[in-house]
């Protein structure tokens, strides 16, 4: 497991000791949670490391970066994927957390534009549980849910403490409101499969995870579903009507659920969901085998 961090400075004095303790002290990220993470996942089997869907993946660090950082002091996309090469050569599947932080700030509130870019590389091993999971709705909601905020991420932990979630037998929850109805997970986005075979997801107040998109690539052109469709609304009336439901995410793809509140729901080898689970680790390994991993 390896770990780096790496700073643009605006001037060529360089990195040094000294420096980087400066940095991590007065961080912002860790004093304000002023910061932005992205998960990717990758193999290596060959000579350099690929990471799934890097592009998109980089893309959506951009978005979340916009309005907080300056663009020219953050990392190319290939000058991350080439760090990633210099950390990772075993032959193994590995996850990647990469963080975007507002940096160093003289009051610890007003950040001095240079922020500060932390890369974590490590052995993982690819996949859901075997058990289906159980989760509760709680009446919450991240903010910025678009974006994968340090502050939203940090807050889960109090999330489940106050609601009891795993003292009441229950894995992890779903966020939810009388508004928007159901939304997501707190690191995972959610999916039902209805009585009429179709595929419903929320479209707003939710994070569009790389996943969930090549999800639903697959889902409307496989034929699996009668309908794919993404709306608002998912209301806990509604889950009372589904007969699967699911969660997806970068380092588990999907992750059948059995149980949401008292609703049990299908998780067996013949369901919808299993199906579609194959086709996307079909996707994957193709996506891998294309590209030399």
């Amino acid at each position: 497991d390896l770990f780096f961090f790496f700073q643009w400075f605006d001037t060529n004095n360089g990195r040094d000791a000294n420096s980087i303790v400066d940095f991590l002290r007065n961080d912002l990220g860790r004093w304000r949670a002023q910061n932005v993470i992205e998960v990717m996942e990758g193999r290596c089997k060959a000579k350099y490391p690929v990471v799934f869907h890097l592009k998109r993946h980089y893309e959506r660090l951009l978005e979340a970066c916009t309005g907080l950082y300056d663009f020219n002091k953050i990392p190319s996309e290939e000058e991350v994927a080439g760090k990633i090469c210099d950390m990772w050569r075993l032959k193994s599947e590995f996850v990647v957390h990469l963080q975007v932080s507002a940096g160093p700030s003289e009051d610890l509130k007003i950040p001095l534009n240079k922020p500060l870019i932390t890369l974590d590389v490590r052995s993982h091993t690819f996949g859901p549980p075997e058990i289906p999971i159980r989760l509760k709705s709680v009446p919450e909601r991240r903010c910025f849910p678009e974006y994968k905020t340090g502050g939203g991420y940090g807050a889960v932990p109090r999330i489940m403490q106050k609601y009891m979630i795993e003292e009441g037998g229950f894995d992890s929850f779903i966020y939810w409101n009388a508004i928007e109805g159901a939304i997501e997970g707190p690191y995972d986005n959610l999916f039902f499969v209805t009585e009429d075979n179709d595929l419903v997801t929320s479209s707003v107040g939710v994070l569009h995870g790389v996943t969930r998109g090549v999800l639903l690539k697959l889902a409307r052109e496989s034929g699996i579903f009668k309908n794919v469709t993404e709306r608002s609304g998912l209301h806990l009336a509604f889950i009372e009507t589904c007969k699967e439901a699911f969660f997806t995410s970068t380092t588990k793809g999907i992750n059948r659920i059995q149980l949401i509140n008292d609703k049990k729901f299908e998780t067996g080898p013949q369901t919808l969901t299993s199906r579609l689970h194959k086709l996307f680790l079909e996707y994957r390994e193709n996506y891998y085998r294309e590209r030399g991993a």
